[in-house]
């Protein structure tokens, strides 16, 4: 349908949207590795692939990323993650593991990603969430709490929480939004 492609253009200009290293951080000054998720627009009761993105210099070799990601368990269900391009390249292998957050609200997510040789930055891993049919129209927030890495030898890798992941709920799909896409309109 068409609210499914003008969520997937949504969602590519929110890659579009990735921060990129500048030129100080090319040179060397500040250089660190970052985890986000993506955002993207629904219709409560469809289910929402969000992306777990990686941002790192070719400097910092991660061999792992351990992501604990907060759900507000009434509006959200996790349902399966699946590698995403970098992972694949990486030769990745996910895990999952959910938990209740310590909270009636709240449920917590692990994702664990490994490979055996440096990852590559980019999508890691789709995130698959069923939305309730009973939520209301807003934003679902994916809380990013923690983000761990290490080194192919197994020490210990900074990395900062990027962008909490968002799931825009709409009523119908006449008010999700109409993105055009630039390289298709010229």
């Amino acid at each position: 349908m068409w609210y499914r492609r003008a969520a997937g253009t949504f969602l590519l200009l929110g890659f579009l949207s990735l921060p990129t290293l500048g030129w100080s951080q090319r040179a060397g000054a500040d250089q660190q590795a970052r985890v986000s998720l993506g955002a993207i627009p629904l219709l409560a009761g469809d289910t929402a692939d969000i992306p777990l993105i990686l941002s790192a210099p070719e400097t910092i070799k991660i061999a792992s990323v351990v992501e604990t990601i907060s759900l507000p368990k009434k509006l959200v269900s996790f349902t399966k993650a699946v590698l995403g391009l970098a992972g694949e390249q990486s030769q990745a292998e996910i895990n999952t593991k959910t938990t209740d957050g310590g909270s009636p609200d709240l449920s917590t997510l692990e994702v664990t990603i490994t490979s055996k040789g440096p990852m590559k930055a980019g999508v890691l891993a789709y995130l698959k969430f069923k939305v309730s049919p009973d939520a209301r129209k807003g934003t679902i927030t994916l809380k990013l709490l923690e983000s761990k890495g290490t080194t192919e030898s197994g020490g210990p890798v900074q990395i900062t929480n990027g962008k909490d992941g968002a799931i825009g709920v709409f009523d119908t799909t006449e008010e999700m939004p109409i993105i055009g896409c630039f390289f298709f309109s010229h």
